[in-house]
């Protein structure tokens, strides 16, 4: 602390009997005009505030480049979220294609080994499929 600014016993004898007999007002006042060895506050200059108003628009204009940055940003990743559900989609149909190619081919295996065999086998309905599908399932408890 400047030696300017530490208050001698005497400023502080001094400071306490005019706060006991004068209000609190003029004691505040005293201290903003620079009584009782306190430094005054100064205020801005000129150069202060422009170079305070720099310092904003300059921190403006960083928060402005981030938040461009992160569009850009989102942009692409909700372009690679739409080209992945797109591939998702292909990836579907060419599973169902399979599942029906593969359920089409059992079909006529089943139907060449009943003929081998001499039986006469009636073709199931999807439904039908599905309830046998299903007590596959529950026999080998998947």
């Amino acid at each position: 602390m400047i030696e300017d600014e530490k208050l001698t016993a005497r400023e502080k004898r001094k400071l306490r009997r005019e706060f006991s007999q004068l209000d609190r007002d003029s004691v505040r006042y005293n201290l903003q005009i620079g009584g009782y060895g306190v430094a005054q506050r100064r205020e801005p200059s000129i150069q202060d505030i422009e170079r305070l108003l720099l310092q904003a628009s300059t921190a403006i204009q960083r928060l402005i480049s981030e938040r461009d940055g992160l569009r850009r940003r989102v942009q692409t990743l909700e372009n690679e979220v739409t080209s992945l559900g797109q591939r998702m989609k292909l990836v579907q149909d060419g599973y169902r294609r399979l599942a029906t190619e593969f359920v089409s081919q059992l079909r006529l295996l089943d139907n060449g080994v009943g003929e081998l065999f001499g039986e006469t086998i009636q073709p199931e309905t999807f439904s039908e499929t599905k309830a046998a599908a299903s007590d596959i399932r529950d026999d080998h408890n998947y």
